[in-house]
């Protein structure tokens, strides 16, 4: 029931999880789908067996809005066996609002415990500084690999909610975050897996995200463009997973009808691409 129509009708639609946006207000307005349609192409992913991997390069809006923003940047997501990484890169906006990016705004009630490494955290609002495990009741926890202030704010009503962001504040160039969701029971669960985390971010840069999950030993990759990282070179902008016996390989693009991926001096072309599917090979 997290996401029924008590959570649509309530929740904060500025704030929704997930997201990069500005603090700027908007208004309803009567738009098509041309008016609202990102000039970036790079929107999709690729799967290996029960993982995956997805980007999306993106802009706040065309220009052809009452509210026009600069905001632009890069995210991606790595779902493993026990964890999403959430990686987001290259965000800029030169805008006189504030952005933020929502890791999460759940249904909460009043007295619903939210705890950051342990600590049950009380107030409606503040800042958490550098936690590094955010525990919510009936959800699980965040996992902060790197150092990362957190704004909360819990709302009351018919309906209460927790949210969650990082403020990137105005005017910036180039701003990045990485946080990982995990489907835990208890904080402690939350904090063990803190102090020894099954996944590595590679890179979280413009160019290249990258993420290895240990138990698994699958690997993700998100190339915004052709070239080589940790031994492997793509010949265009792809997404890629490796595992110790397999590649995927997709186009999120949906325009190359061929990619060649080179692993460890070992090429792989991949000339069987079709729209918004993905491409396996064996190793």
């Amino acid at each position: 029931n997290d996401y029924d129509p008590d959570f649509w009708h309530n929740v904060n639609p500025y704030r929704l999880p997930g997201t990069t946006v500005t603090t700027v207000g908007r208004t309803d307005q009567n738009i098509s789908s041309s008016d609202t349609l990102s000039k970036y192409d790079f929107v999709g992913g690729v799967s290996l067996e029960n993982c995956m991997t997805a980007a999306m390069q993106f802009e706040s809006s065309t220009g052809k809005m009452e509210f026009n923003s600069t905001l632009n940047g890069k995210k991606a997501w790595f779902v493993f066996d026990n964890e999403i990484v959430c990686l987001g890169a290259g965000i800029s906006c030169s805008d006189s609002f504030n952005t933020e990016t929502i890791i999460e705004n759940r249904k909460l009630a009043a007295d619903g415990v939210f705890m950051a490494d342990g600590t049950t955290v009380t107030g409606s609002a503040g800042v958490l500084s550098n936690p590094r495990s955010l525990y919510i009741e009936n959800f699980g926890c965040v996992y902060l690999p790197e150092d990362t202030n957190v704004n909360y704010r819990r709302t009351s009503g018919s309906v209460s909610f927790l949210e969650l962001y990082i403020d990137h504040g105005k005017n910036f160039t180039n701003e990045g975050y990485a946080y990982v969701l995990l489907p835990v029971t208890s904080s402690s669960d939350g904090i063990s897996y803190s102090m020894n985390p099954d996944i590595e971010i590679l890179s979280n840069t413009a160019d290249v995200m990258a993420v290895r999950d240990k138990s698994t030993a699958m690997t993700g990759y998100v190339f915004w463009k052709a070239g080589t990282f940790n031994g492997v070179t793509v010949s265009s902008p792809c997404t890629v997973m490796i595992s110790s016996d397999k590649i995927s390989v997709a186009d999120p693009t949906q325009e190359l009808t061929s990619i060649t991926v080179t692993v460890d001096g070992v090429d792989y072309n991949f000339t069987d691409l079709y729209k918004g599917s993905t491409s396996t090979q064996n190793r």
